[in-house]
């Protein structure tokens, strides 16, 4: 643990550094711009000002490699968020931080039918979205010794604890490895439920809006 966040930590220097420097680069040449222009503009010459205008027009075109190299590439476990850079030359204090890209249970949704009613001896569906603390769409790969990040379980109502009802229902959960999951859940029959909870939980807690309170319809038998 202790390797992977000074890995974490050199990534960031190294990302501060390079961002410094290309920020002090494009600050002086706003500021070679600048005077320029404020020359031009003393001077009231409409020749000197349109003149000026089109050297700061093409000096801007041809650096705007600066601006790409502001947002470094991400990974699956580091992404870069940039700060709102509205002055170039104050931002160089305050362009960015390096955060973990990890799936959040506060911004994490599940929607579907599924998880209001559902048919006896039929597969209630639904969907869940995993997203980082910025509610962006993202997608955690799971370590081999650690437990789901996506945890979901039909319990009977009134159960407090999983594992409560062994036959409640029989759950699918389908990793599409893109941030979403497919649910499908079908129900055991030794106890007609009229309904059931779906519990949606990321590393252990409830996502807003689980339990999932799901209303069971089941076909009257043939008498």
């Amino acid at each position: 643990m202790r390797e992977e966040v000074d890995l974490i930590h050199k990534k960031k220097s190294f990302i501060l550094d390079k961002q410094q420097t290309d920020l002090r680069n494009y600050r002086e040449t706003l500021t070679s711009l600048s005077s320029c222009g404020e020359e031009a503009i003393s001077s009231n010459h409409h020749i000197n000002i349109l003149s000026v205008h089109s050297n700061i027009s093409k000096t801007l075109e041809n650096d705007h490699h600066f601006f790409p190299s502001l947002r470094p590439l991400t990974n699956s476990s580091v992404k870069f968020v940039s700060s709102n850079i509205e002055n170039v030359v104050s931002a160089i204090d305050h362009f960015g931080r390096v955060q973990e890209n990890k799936v959040s249970r506060e911004k994490t949704t599940a929607e579907g039918e599924g998880l209001v009613r559902v048919k006896g001896r039929e597969t209630g569906v639904f969907l869940i979205t995993t997203r980082n603390e910025e509610g962006e769409k993202v997608y955690e790969e799971e370590g081999e010794e650690e437990e789901g990040v996506i945890e979901v379980e039909v319990v009977g109502e009134g159960s407090e604890s999983e594992g409560d009802d062994d036959d409640v229902a029989e759950v699918k959960m389908t990793d599409k490895k893109d941030g979403t999951y497919e649910v499908g859940y079908r129900l055991g029959e030794k106890r007609r439920r009229e309904r059931v909870s779906v519990w949606v939980r990321v590393r252990g807690e409830h996502i807003g809006g689980s339990p999932f309170v799901v209303e069971v319809e089941w076909k009257r038998e043939k008498e």
